[in-house]
């Protein structure tokens, strides 16, 4: 694959990200490609202030880590970890220090099962796609999108 190629893959891939999270969410979701507020994380998952929950990729993480952790932050919208957290504002990337001893380990395992389900049944029945990412992202948008009609 050329360097061109693997760009206009990673942009692909993006945008499938955003067009899959409501069907992976069960909701209306948001993804941004910036570092998050979260000193220290790659990934983070919030409520914005409209209420709409938003998930935060630093840009550029390797497709496989940036795939695993797209879904891992989905899964704790689809858990429902966020149905009582409070709106925030986007703040500046690494502005917002996070304790380890204040995380939830339970809803982390949660998120994890859900970020696995999914890798496992979209990687049963992904079909030929440019990218592993794109692949399993169509399965599993075409699950949601049966399951739902």
């Amino acid at each position: 694959m050329t360097k061109q190629e693997a760009i206009i893959n990673r942009r692909i891939d993006q945008a499938l990200m955003k067009y899959a999270a409501p069907y992976l969410a069960g909701q209306p979701c948001r993804v941004k490609f910036r570092k998050p507020a979260a000193k220290g994380f790659n990934a983070s998952v919030h409520n914005s202030l409209d209420g709409i929950p938003e998930v935060n990729l630093t840009p550029d993480m390797d497709p496989e880590r940036t795939l695993k952790s797209y879904l891992h932050e989905l899964g704790h919208v689809r858990a429902g970890h966020l149905d009582k957290a409070g709106k925030m504002h986007d703040m500046p990337p690494d502005s917002n220090p996070v304790y380890w001893n204040n995380i939830n380990w339970q809803n982390e395992a949660q998120a994890d099962a859900w970020r696995d389900q999914w890798l496992k049944y979209g990687r049963k029945h992904a079909k030929a796609a440019d990218t592993e990412t794109q692949g399993i992202l169509y399965a599993l948008v075409d699950y949601y999108k049966t399951k739902t009609n």
